[in-house]
């Protein structure tokens, strides 16, 4: 039986919440293996030089990953897809691309949809994976995933603020860290290390204007024009609701499962090593050794 079409909303800025989830137990943490969190964060970075989609947020934990962003759907110029495909492919297009109209807008199509980015570096890691753990004297077939990814279209205002909390306070809950601050593997401690948010535009547009509809009703204003504002002001909001995820999870209001435990990683405190972890190969590395090595990624 074929699957139902994903149906988007036609209008000119569409902003989504795209997460999936590694295949097999609920306990496993394939992606907690040396090298898959940083690999995945690259090949997601990589698909965005082809594909018109805006990252604004992300996580990527043990065994899924969430990604918050924008996806403009409007027609591109032909020197705009001329230059993604060369920044992708490290090759100028195909003359025969340009002048078949057919053939080129169906590349246009392609850069304009959602379902082919997720698809391109979900694709592109199953076949990493799988080769690594042949390499590595575990020969895998197969998709890494455990289906297609989940797709959800958020509205301007209060889900695309909700949406960013959520993905921030990802890693609280699951007890990996105090603070988003302190999780190497995702945005908010990334951008907060850059100094600087990568698509600054798309970061105004969609949560400046976002915060401009919820504070119609309530609270104060701040410049939304101003990417570094708004970082600050997001960076500020998470924080504080992540202390109150800890408050309320030291008084024994809610229950989260320390998933460490369940993985195999450990962490330890010391003044030379705020937060160290180890993974099942024993192999050490600092939060901020990870810091880096994501940033270089990102500044590439």
């Amino acid at each position: 039986m074929g699957r139902m079409p994903r149906n988007f909303s036609n209008t000119d800025q569409q902003i989504f919440h795209i997460f999936n989830r590694a295949c097999g137990l609920e306990n496993e943490r394939p992606l907690e293996n040396l090298g898959c969190r940083e690999k995945l964060l690259q090949l997601i970075l990589r698909a965005t030089k082809l594909h018109n989609f805006d990252i604004i947020s992300f996580q990527i934990e043990g065994n899924h990953y969430h990604i918050e962003g924008r996806s403009n759907p409007n027609p591109v110029s032909r020197q705009e897809v001329a230059r993604r495909y060369q920044d992708y492919y490290g090759k100028e297009i195909p003359q025969h691309i340009l002048d078949d109209e057919t053939e080129f807008r169906r590349l246009v199509d392609r850069i304009a949809s959602v379902s082919d980015f997720a698809g391109l570096f979900q694709g592109m890691f199953s076949r990493w994976y799988n080769r690594e753990a042949s390499r590595n004297g575990c020969p895998r077939r197969g998709s890494f995933w455990a289906g297609r990814f989940k797709c959800n279209e958020l509205e301007m205002g209060d889900p695309v603020l909700a949406c960013l909390e959520y993905i921030d306070l990802n890693c609280v809950k699951a007890g990996l860290s105090d603070s988003p601050a302190d999780y190497p593997y995702g945005s908010h401690a990334l951008w907060d290390q850059l100094e600087k948010h990568p698509c600054p535009e798309a970061l105004c547009e969609v949560v400046g204007h976002s915060l401009e509809i919820a504070w119609r009703k309530r609270g104060p204003h701040i410049d939304i024009a101003n990417p570094v504002v708004i970082l600050a002001h997001v960076r500020d909001r998470s924080s504080l609701a992540a202390r109150n995820v800890a408050s309320k999870r030291s008084r024994g209001r809610h229950h989260y499962l320390d998933r460490r435990c369940r993985s195999g990683v450990r962490a330890s405190r010391s003044e030379d090593a705020p937060c160290t972890l180890w993974d099942r190969d024993g192999v050490v590395g600092s939060v901020k050794f990870v810091h880096a090595r994501l940033c270089e990624l990102v500044t590439r």
